[in-house]
């Protein structure tokens, strides 16, 4: 039988205590980042179950170089800096080898009080008195994970060795901070055969029997956290803690911490897990001071696009709010639902269609029911809405889908399966119904409405989608394409000869299981007359990496005005002749603006990660007028447009209570400068049919250019240091363009030409490198890149051909340094390509130079290495101009 761990009163124990950690790769002879902490520690009891622990001596180093032949640098000022609060002690309460309360003086940060926490995480022990080998949840700094004991004594040596391993992959509470992740689906298939994050600690203690308990002798935790974006067996980054306690003596004071003065009384801060601290959620953005803040709403309420920005984000706010949250209040969406159903009072369509849209971007569960009263369903108010209405109204269940798959699932069935509805409602019913992964039974049931559906457009629709998921190659399609699969088989493949004037669905996608990346593209053309003009069309971008799945990109544009249109005038479609279909065309808009139809001409909708960023109408009177009153003009517009486009953090603590974070962060800079000129000059009373009669030049000059950084960032990140491997990679492109167009409908002729316009040598260029990055706010920062500057040895092999100069250069150089009684080895391989190709009729020359240089072939290290890619285009001496 095993008593448990004592520290007898009226004694100090005194350990010394040392912890390193080091992110980085794994192999030796690698840049990695880091630091240590070294002190002694010393414990003893204030009261019954009650103790002071306090650090002695306390002394921190940082480390960036090539581990492990580049030595730890001493952070002396950082530790001049922290030393009031390190050396203050700190009460815990000790029962049955538990850590439970922790006590402080708030003028301990909560980082410091975390090193705290990792000290005492390897005195808690659970032990069981009756068993040697057991498994339980165990708490500890990190959360309440699965932790297997096994517990030998050696009665001759009065000594027992306990060793315990603790699972991070199966935990009943893990302490995790995720930022960023709200647009993100987890794929939980994808993670089922590898798991891109890993955590493992082991512990293993020497401790000698007493008559009262058991005194911890020794003491040493191994803490392995790997990250891959890929699978295990293309590597992985690796965040490695190591802990150690040796018992130097038992005593009495002067070794007792001393008692804390009176002005800074104790406070319950806690217990043994770790917590967040402020410092870790600081903005990267300065503050604004906003005078007369009334005024300021009013004013951007007024405007129309502003007002339309600020209710679609105040919708997306809600979604991120209520992401982590397993309830979610519905007082957050209730002042849209008050909005909403003002605007039905009122009849007003825009309005009715904003409040809609921003409910989908909240995609709240509790605004499944304002929406289904909008659909044509059973109420009355449905009915009488328009159709652009119920088409908003079905867009707007997609993202509630993902919370409540099931309820939106057969409710889009019903409507599908509605044949008294407009075709274009069944097919946005068709199109969210497969997005929530419809069962075998559901499909089939499909299938059923398929064979006696005499709407053609919905029957290709919906068989064109079906035909596209089966040849799906995703983890996360794989049950949609199975079943898919048995229902073309039942379907036959009659319905896929129909021609391109009915409405079709196209999903193509490509994914790679063992890098854990892919991408799928879909389609919708949607169509309810026989003409090749659509009715809406939506394309959308899907990416699949690290086991998650985000929707990058969607437009979707709605045509059914401009189709109307084209409609009233057969001859639009019906002409051979390319001159006589350009001049009904013309004709057909030149009457848009007598024919009063409050239908929009052309409507469009942009969506970031599945949160619809902004939309537009342009109805007769904009296309009419406007486009060509800045035609007159002769305008210039220019774009600049600089963005935190994406962050992504999680952040979790190591065993030794820093908090390690994985990060991706991207910022951009976008620049648009447009110019036109058109001749002859447009007359204020200019009606579109004096195109027929007129020639017209128009010269534009496009001048596009953006800067794109990201860093990928992995390791310890604190307040007062960060150690961590930063990924960096930089992207610039300049591409600008002269055109010119000459053109004369009634003699029928268009001529396109392209100018030479200067540019720089290089219009993209592309650089990748990783560095091992330490800093602190005192003595500032050290940089070590994983690819050295200058390799010790270098062999050089050149190989050239024809279309392509090849120069590869493979170095390996060892290390003289033993660690151990081990060399220190690796192979860094580098290489040189460039691509050029000429087109003799265009006159133009296009190269693109590539440059790698990276530490072994698995794909992580082929990440983490120096990678740059350029592509330049040299037009020729004697081009004037390119005629098409």
């Amino acid at each position: 039988l095993l008593p448990d761990p004592v520290f007898e009163a009226g004694k100090t124990y005194v350990y010394k205590y040392e912890a390193l950690l080091l992110a980085g790769l794994l192999e030796k002879g690698s840049a990695r980042a880091g630091l240590n902490i070294s002190s002694k520690v010393s414990i003893n009891a204030n009261d019954q179950n009650t103790y002071f622990i306090k650090l002695e001596e306390p002394e921190l180093q940082q480390y960036s170089g090539i581990w492990p032949e580049d030595p730890f640098i001493p952070a002396t000022e950082l530790t001049s800096s922290l030393q009031a609060e390190l050396t203050t002690p700190i009460k815990f309460e000790y029962v049955n080898g538990a850590v439970g309360k922790v006590f402080a003086p708030e003028t301990v940060s909560t980082t410091v009080l975390n090193i705290y926490r990792g000290i005492l995480n390897v005195f808690q022990l659970n032990i069981k008195k009756t068993l040697n080998v057991y498994e339980l949840q165990e708490a500890g700094t990190q959360g309440v994970c699965k932790t297997l004991y096994s517990i030998t004594e050696d009665t001759e040596a009065e000594r027992v060795y306990l060793r315990k391993t603790r699972d991070m992959s199966h935990c009943q509470e893990r302490i995790t901070k995720d930022m960023g992740l709200a647009y993100t689906e987890k794929c939980g298939k994808c993670q089922g055969d590898t798991k891109n994050l890993k955590g493992v600690s082991s512990y293993s203690y020497i401790m000698k029997p007493l008559d009262n308990g058991i005194q911890i002798k020794e003491a040493s935790v191994h803490e392995l956290i790997q990250f891959s974006p890929f699978s295990e067996q293309h590597g992985a980054a690796h965040m490695e803690t190591k802990q150690s306690l040796m018992l130097l003596e038992v005593g009495t004071p002067p070794y007792a911490p001393t008692t804390p003065p009176p002005l800074a009384p104790y406070s319950h801060r806690g217990n043994l897990t770790y917590q967040f601290s402020t410092e870790l959620l600081q903005l990267p953005i300065l503050l604004l001071n906003i005078n007369d803040t009334e005024s300021q709403v009013f004013n951007i309420v007024r405007n129309p696009v502003l007002r339309q920005i600020v209710f679609l984000g105040y919708g997306t706010m809600i979604y991120k709010h209520c992401y982590e949250r397993t309830s979610c209040s519905a007082e957050l969406i209730q002042p849209i639902q008050d909005l909403l159903a003002q605007a039905l009072k009122d009849g007003n369509t825009d309005d009715i269609i904003l409040f809609v849209k921003a409910l989908g971007n909240a995609a709240h569960p509790s605004s499944l029911k304002t929406i289904t009263k909008m659909l044509p369903l059973h109420s009355k108010l449905g009915s009488s809405l328009p159709v652009r209405v119920h088409a908003d109204a079905m867009m707007a269940l997609r993202n509630i889908a993902k919370k409540e798959p099931k309820t939106v699932q057969y409710l889009a069935f019903q409507l599908y399966g509605d044949k008294t509805l407009h075709s274009e409602i069944r097919m946005l019913a068709c199109m969210v119904l497969f997005e929530t992964k419809p069962s075998m039974s559901l499909v089939s049931a499909v299938v059923h409405i398929v064979k006696t559906d005499t709407n053609l457009q919905v029957a290709s629709f919906t068989y064109s989608h079906m035909k596209s998921l089966t040849r799906s190659t995703s983890v996360i399609y794989a049950s949609v394409a199975a079943a898919c699969k048995a229902a073309l088989r039942m379907l036959g493949p009659n319905l896929d000869k129909l021609s391109s004037r009915f409405s079709k669905a196209i999903h193509v996608d490509v994914y790679n299981s063992l890098f854990m990346l892919g991408a799928a593209a879909t389609a919708y053309y949607i169509n309810d007359a026989a003409t090749i003009m659509p009715k809406s069309i939506t394309t959308r971008i899907k990416a699949f990496f690290a086991g998650a799945a985000a929707d990058i990109l969607e437009v979707g544009v709605r045509t059914g005005g401009l189709q109307e249109a084209f409609l009233k005038n057969p001859a639009v479609f019906d002409s051979a002749d390319r001159v006589t279909r350009m001049k009904h065309v013309i004709k057909a808009l030149s009457h848009l603006k007598s024919a009063p139809n409050s239908k929009p001409l052309t409507s469009i909708y942009v969506k970031f990660f599945g949160q619809e960023l902004i939309f537009g109408n342009n109805d007769a009177d904009t296309f009419g007028r406007e486009v060509f009153k800045a035609l007159q003009s002769g305008p210039t517009w220019r774009f600049v447009k600089p963005l935190l486009a994406n962050e992504v953090r999680r952040i979790m603590p190591t065993i030794a209570g820093f908090p390690m974070e994985l990060g991706l962060y991207t910022a951009a800079v976008a620049a648009v400068r447009v110019k036109v000129t058109t001749t002859p000059a447009l007359p204020e009373d200019f009606y579109l049919r004096h195109l027929l009669k007129a020639d017209v030049y128009i010269s534009t000059k496009v001048t596009p250019s953006v800067a794109v950084n990201t860093f990928a960032v992995f390791g310890v990140n604190t307040a007062i240091l960060q150690a961590v491997m930063v990924s960096r990679a930089e992207l610039y492109s300049i591409a600008p363009a002269k055109t010119e167009v000459t053109f004369n409908i009634h003699e029928g002729y268009l001529n396109f030409t392209a100018l030479p316009v200067s540019v720089p040598e290089n219009i993209t260029a592309v650089e990748v490198e990783t560095f091992a990055v330490v800093r602190n706010p005192v003595s500032g920062e050290s940089i070590t890149p994983v690819i050295p500057a200058n390799p010790r040895q270098i062999l050089i092999s050149n190989n050239t051909s024809s279309d392509a100069t090849d120069e590869s250069r493979s170095a390996e150089f060892i290390s003289q340094r033993q660690t151990a009684g081990m060399h220190i080895k690796y192979k860094l391989v580098k290489s040189k390509k460039k691509y050029c190709a000429q087109t003799v009729n265009v006159g133009l020359k296009a190269c693109l130079k590539i440059a790698t240089a990276h530490m072994g072939d698995a794909a992580v290290y082929k990440l983490a290495g120096k990678h740059s890619a350029v592509f330049s285009v040299i037009p020729s001496k004697n081009l004037e101009k390119c005629f098409f």
